[in-house]
């Protein structure tokens, strides 16, 4: 089961890489809003809607590696303040 999981998240990685979803986006996002305080609030809402769905720690192993570049790079926001968000969020 735990071989089939790793399995499972390689593939999703390499799609995920594949079809440049984090380009994507953060291409979308700072289409939308260039106010670091809006772009956390969209995330926020992100890990709302996906915590709804699955577990709060998977969702935030999924959606931290997407959504800190953006963070970082197009909002300046501080990796720390980032995970202090996310993790609160949980």
């Amino acid at each position: 089961m735990i071989l089939f999981m790793i399995a499972a998240a390689s593939v999703f990685g390499w799609v995920i890489i594949y079809e440049e979803v984090p380009q994507r986006l953060a291409a979308l996002i700072t289409s939308i809003t260039s106010d670091p305080f809006v772009f956390l609030l969209i995330v926020n809402l992100a890990l709302l809607v996906i915590g709804m769905v699955i577990d709060g720690i998977a969702a935030i192993i999924l959606i931290t590696p997407i959504l800190l570049p953006i963070a970082t790079g197009s909002y300046d926001i501080s990796p720390y303040q980032f995970g202090v968000v996310a993790c609160l969020k949980r």
